[in-house]
């Protein structure tokens, strides 16, 4: 496995000079002051600094991208700008990261890399692909979950950095009819409202069934249809009243759900 490593110094000219807080080496023709200890301040090393994130993008595309296992791996350079130890060296990460943000850089479930912006992040059991599959997510917003390749336990932070979604109530919602009624509705239906009462993905679980209940999701029940076996509700007494609406017979409602 492929493993980033720390260095105790970081800033090169040929020979180590200082430590910048970087997760990788940089190596130019810097100006010294006389004990060789430090940067100089001057414009020269103002304009090596300009052009590193731009070097690192180039390294993406050039190195990072051919290479089955640096393709994602390439995450672990980066990190937040607080572990920046010289303040000086803080603009060089936010410029990497504005780079990154313009390139088709992060890999998708299907394998096409896309702008860090149409990425979505799932939650740790990828619950939320159970509720909003790949397929309608792309279809409906333009968007795709990340690939299951990418370490997102360890690089979400990055991910989010770099404008990344997280998969949440607002984000999915807009997809939940197309989904509920592309495939088997009832069972669904039932398979949706079970992660939502999952408080480890939902949280506040109370949010996605008022949601839900805004949907014209459910085709037309009635009481006694063998359709829908009741009982298989018996741990979401909750949620029954989101199953039956009143109609006129023909398919109509006649009532919001949930009222």
């Amino acid at each position: 496995k492929f493993q980033v490593t720390s260095f105790h110094k970081d800033v090169f000219v040929f020979l180590p000079v200082r430590k910048a807080g970087f997760k990788f080496l940089v190596q130019a023709d810097w100006l010294l002051v006389a004990s060789r200890e430090d940067l100089d301040q001057s414009p020269w090393n103002d304009a090596i600094r300009a052009a590193i994130p731009a070097i690192f993008s180039n390294a993406f595309s050039n190195l990072f991208f051919k290479d089955d296992i640096l393709q994602n791996a390439y995450l672990g350079y980066l990190h937040g700008r607080e572990n920046i130890v010289d303040t000086c060296m803080r603009e060089v990460l936010d410029g990497i990261f504005e780079c990154l943000r313009t390139m088709r850089c992060i890999r998708s479930q299907y394998g096409s890399f896309l702008l860090p912006h149409e990425i979505v992040l799932p939650d740790p059991r990828r619950r939320c692909e159970e509720v909003v599959p790949g397929g309608v997510l792309w279809k409906q917003l333009g968007l795709d979950y990340v690939s299951a390749d990418v370490d997102i336990d360890t690089h979400r932070e990055v991910l989010v950095q770099l404008g990344c979604r997280e998969a949440s109530l607002d984000l999915l919602t807009p997809c939940l009819e197309a989904t509920l009624r592309d495939g088997d509705q009832f069972s669904s239906m039932f398979s949706y409202l079970k992660i939502c009462l999952d408080k480890e993905f939902a949280g506040d679980h109370a949010r996605w069934l008022a949601a839900v209940r805004t949907l014209r999701v459910l085709p037309l029940l009635w009481v006694g249809s063998t359709a829908l076996d009741v009982k298989a509700l018996d741990d979401l007494e909750d949620v029954r009243p989101l199953l039956f609406a009143p109609t006129d017979g023909s398919g109509r409602l006649l009532a919001e759900m949930g009222q």
